[in-house]
C-alpha cells in the first residue's frame, strides 16, 4: 500500500499536507467570521433604511453563496502553490490537485454568486414596477417580461462562462473551454445589441 502511495504521489511528505490543512482551517474560520460580519452590517443597514429593497434583497439573495465564496477565496489565497513544493514532482501532485479543485469550485460558486446578484437587481426592478399598484398595468407587465428575458440570458451567459473557465483548467479539454468562451462572448455581444 505504501509503495502504491509513493508511486502515485512521489516525494510528497506530511509537511505539505499539514500546510494545506492549516490553510484550509484558517480560511474556513476567517471566511466564516468575515461573512458573518458583512451580513450582520448589511442586515442592520437594511433595518435602518426600511425602504431599501436593494439592501434587503442583497441580504436575502447573497448570504448563502457568500458564505461559501469568501472562505474559498481565502483558501485560494492561503493555499501554497505547487511551486512551493519542489520535492513533489509527480504527475499527481496533491497540491496541484487541490489547487485545481479550489479554482474549479471558485468558478462554480462565483457563477452562483453572480446569478444571485442578477436576481437582486431583478427583484429591485420588480419592486419599483409593482403590477398590483395600478389598474392599467400593461407597461409594468411589459417591463417584467423583458426583465425576465434579460435575467435568463444573463444567467445562461454566466453559466457558459463558468463552464468554459472550468474546462480551461484541464489540458485535455482546454479546446472545448476556449470554444465555449468564444461562443459565450459572441452571445453576450448579440444580447447587448
Amino acid at each position: 500500500m505504501s509503495t502504491y502511495f509513493s508511486e502515485l504521489f512521489g516525494n510528497f511528505n506530511l509537511d505539505n499536507l499539514i500546510t494545506i490543512s492549516i490553510a484550509l482551517v484558517i480560511a474556513i474560520v476567517a471566511g466564516t467570521i468575515l461573512t458573518w460580519g458583512i451580513f450582520k452590517v448589511l442586515k442592520w443597514t437594511s433595518k435602518q433604511d426600511a425602504d431599501s429593497v436593494l439592501l434587503k434583497q442583497a441580504y436575502v439573495q447573497l448570504r448563502r453563496p457568500a458564505s461559501f465564496l469568501l472562505p474559498l477565496l481565502l483558501f485560494n489565497i492561503l493555499i501554497p502553490s505547487p511551486e512551493d513544493f519542489p520535492e513533489a514532482t509527480t504527475a499527481y501532485d496533491p497540491s496541484e490537485i487541490v489547487s485545481y479543485l479550489v479554482r474549479t469550485m471558485l468558478y462554480i460558486i462565483g457563477a452562483w454568486f453572480l446569478m444571485r446578484v442578477v436576481n437582486v437587481f431583478v427583484e429591485v426592478v420588480k419592486e419599483k414596477n409593482d403590477i398590483e399598484a395600478t389598474t392599467n398595468n400593461y407597461n409594468q407587465r411589459k417591463i417584467i417580461t423583458q426583465l425576465q428575458f434579460i435575467q435568463r440570458m444573463l444567467n445562461i451567459i454566466i453559466v457558459l462562462f463558468a463552464v468554459a473557465f472550468v474546462l480551461l483548467e484541464f489540458k485535455q479539454v482546454r479546446q472545448i473551454g476556449s470554444g465555449l468562451l468564444t461562443s459565450a462572448g459572441v452571445t453576450g455581444i448579440i444580447v447587448g445589441f
